[in-house]
């Protein structure tokens, strides 16, 4: 099998005014019909050279994917190609998109929505800060979406990628499609500023809350973010009920510190998002117990972490997190998406071994530093439930 994957700077980052919401919607636009394809065309196309696609919205990406096996690459990039510079932005796609928009808001729940929207809303000014799902097609409408498809999707804005084919043999059958593509619109990137805040929702089906820091620099400084990825499988956790552990991390030490030792806690996770120049880490928890007994079982594990790590524990998530490298670039859909993003954030393709000699640099003092580095940002508070501090009170958790 092979992969061919592009990664385009857009997402809900570049969102403002009437373009809210446009990254979704084009997300559920991608690969059911375009300009020069219909819908039974396109799918007929797709089923008949053994291809499975999809589009994914983050905030600052959109990426498009198509699997195939080798001998179909060309049609399934000339397909890719056309579903990324020619959706069909009409009455009708719309539509649907906005049917799918609202399912996915559904599947997401209103907890969770609550959570993620207020953890990047309340945590962030700027950019970073609009909502990453949304359903704009009812209000933006063709004109909208059109012009933002226009500004974010030129050929200087995107990184076409593949696995499992030729290198040259792909440059050559690519550059006429993206020679066709416009240029896109230039500038600075728009601009975010991490403040640290608190959202409270008293009604919600059961009490959740999340607790979160800035980890600095983001993805631009690859060894800060390996060390951040190590700390998240160093805290793992998850649900009680997991088959298996929670989150098969049975030695983690939210499972150990927390959900072996609290029957009133039924979800204690820690959790890490990354951004270009930025990202957030911190612990969301629910359970049997009101939101600020919550909220102190996840800054006493926050500060406990960055006050002392045994050698034995990072070395054990040091594994499992070069076991699960290891294992993901055996897919080629995997290899694409990840060579498009890391070329578009830093300029070239970073190499297994450079990812696995940042690993095995990792020491206990290093993650530690790196929580210490995160705890002295303020703190974000989203709370769903009854029995919620004040902020001043969760500043005070922490000192």
């Amino acid at each position: 099998m092979a992969a061919i994957s592009v990664a385009v700077k857009s997402g809900s980052k570049y969102e403002y005014g009437q373009f809210l919401g446009s990254s979704h919607s084009l997300q559920n636009i991608a690969f059911t019909e375009t300009q020069n394809r219909t819908h039974l065309r396109l799918v007929r196309e797709m089923e008949a050279i053994g291809a499975n696609a999809q589009a994914l919205a983050s905030r600052e990406f959109i990426t498009y994917e198509v699997e195939v096996p080798k001998a179909a690459v060309a049609q399934a990039t000339e397909i890719l190609m056309d579903t990324v510079a020619n959706p069909a932005l009409n009455v009708n796609t719309l539509k649907r998109a906005k049917a799918r928009c609202q399912a996915d808001l559904g599947r997401l729940g209103e907890t969770d929505r609550f959570i993620d929207m207020n953890v990047h809303s309340r945590g962030y000014k700027g950019a970073l800060a609009t909502p990453l799902y949304g359903n704009a097609v009812g209000e933006a409408g063709i004109d909208a979406l059109a012009a933002f498809h226009a500004g974010t999707h030129g050929a200087s804005r995107m990184v076409v990628s593949a696995a499992g084919v030729p290198h040259d043999a792909f440059v050559q059958l690519v550059s006429p499609m993206a020679g066709a593509l416009g240029a896109g619109q230039q500038g600075d990137e728009p601009k975010s500023q991490y403040v640290g805040g608190m959202a409270v929702k008293d009604q919600a089906e059961h009490n959740v809350v999340a607790l979160a820091f800035e980890g600095k620099d983001g993805v631009s400084d690859l060894k800060r973010d390996v060390l951040r990825h190590v700390a998240t499988k160093l805290m793992g956790g998850g649900g009680s009920f997991s088959t298996g552990g929670p989150g098969k991390g049975m030695h983690s030490r939210l499972y150990l510190r927390v959900l072996c030792q609290d029957t009133n806690v039924s979800d204690c996770s820690f959790f890490h998002e990354s951004y270009s120049t930025s990202a957030l880490l911190g612990i969301r928890i629910s359970g049997a117990r009101p939101t600020d007994k919550l909220l102190d079982i996840a800054a006493r594990e926050m500060t406990a972490a960055a006050g002392s790590l045994t050698t034995e524990e990072v070395e054990r998530a040091k594994a499992a997190m070069e076991g699960d490298l290891c294992m993901i670039l055996e897919s080629a859909s995997v290899v694409a998406d990840d060579l498009a993003k890391t070329v578009s954030i830093y300029g070239k393709r970073v190499e297994p071994q450079e990812y696995l000699d940042a690993i095995r640099a990792v020491t206990p003092a290093a993650v530690q530093k790196e929580l210490q580095a995160a705890l002295a940002t303020p703190p974000t508070v989203v709370a769903c439930g009854s029995g919620s501090p004040s902020y001043d009170a969760v500043v005070n958790k922490l000192k």
